[in-house]
C-alpha cells in the first residue's frame, strides 16, 4: 500500500473515482501539503492552459490530498491515466495533520511553462465535467492500450467529452430528451 499526494485535477473526487474505477471512502483522503512547491496552470505554445503543473518554489506550499493506502490496482490505473500525459512517480515528503509522511506523486517528465497559480475550484468550473467524461472513455481502454497509445487518442477523447459535457448543460428542447 502506497500513499499518493494528489495536487491537481485528481483532487476532483468524481475524476479520481472514475480513474480508480471505484468509490473512494471519505477517510481515504486527507488534506496534505508539499513544502517549497507550487501548483500553476501549464501554458501551451498557443497560450491556453487546461491542466495543473507542480514545480519547486522556495517558500511556497502546494496544497493537496493524500490518498492513503493506494493498492497495486489503484497505482496501475493511475499510472495508465497519468503515464500517457508524461508524468511519472516521484517520492516526496508531505505534511498531513502535522506529521511528515512519505508519499509519491505524479511529476511531469517535461516541465511546461508555468502560468497563473492553479486553483481546484477554477479548474472544476471549466474542466471538471469534461475531464470526468474523458476519463470515463479513457479508462475504458485500461488493459487494452498502453499509456502512450492512450495519449495519442486523447485529442478525440477530449472532443467527445466536451460534447457530452455540453449536452448535459443544455436543457431539453421541444420535449425531447437529449
Amino acid at each position: 500500500m502506497t500513499d499518493i499526494f494528489l495536487y491537481g485535477s485528481l483532487r476532483h473526487l468524481p475524476l479520481l473515482q472514475t480513474v480508480l474505477g471505484r468509490d473512494v471512502p471519505a477517510g481515504a483522503l486527507r488534506p496534505a501539503t508539499l513544502a517549497d512547491h507550487a501548483v500553476h496552470w501549464a501554458r501551451t505554445e498557443s497560450g491556453t492552459a487546461s491542466w495543473p503543473m507542480i514545480l519547486p518554489q522556495p517558500g511556497a506550499m502546494a496544497e493537496g490530498l493524500l490518498l492513503g493506502g493506494a493498492s497495486d490496482d489503484d497505482i496501475a490505473r493511475l499510472e495508465f491515466y497519468e503515464g500517457g500525459f508524461g508524468y511519472s512517480l516521484r517520492d516526496v515528503s508531505v505534511t498531513a495533520a502535522g506529521a511528515d509522511l512519505a508519499a509519491r506523486l505524479w511529476w511531469p517528465d517535461t516541465p511546461a511553462t508555468p502560468g497563473a497559480p492553479w486553483l481546484l475550484t477554477d479548474w472544476e468550473a471549466r474542466w471538471g465535467r469534461i475531464a470526468v467524461h474523458a476519463a470515463w472513455e479513457a479508462m475504458g481502454w485500461y488493459g487494452r492500450l498502453t499509456p502512450q497509445e492512450l495519449a495519442r487518442q486523447f485529442h478525440g477523447i477530449r472532443l467527445r467529452a466536451t460534447s457530452r459535457a455540453a449536452l448535459e448543460q443544455r436543457p431539453a428542447e421541444g420535449g425531447h430528451d437529449v
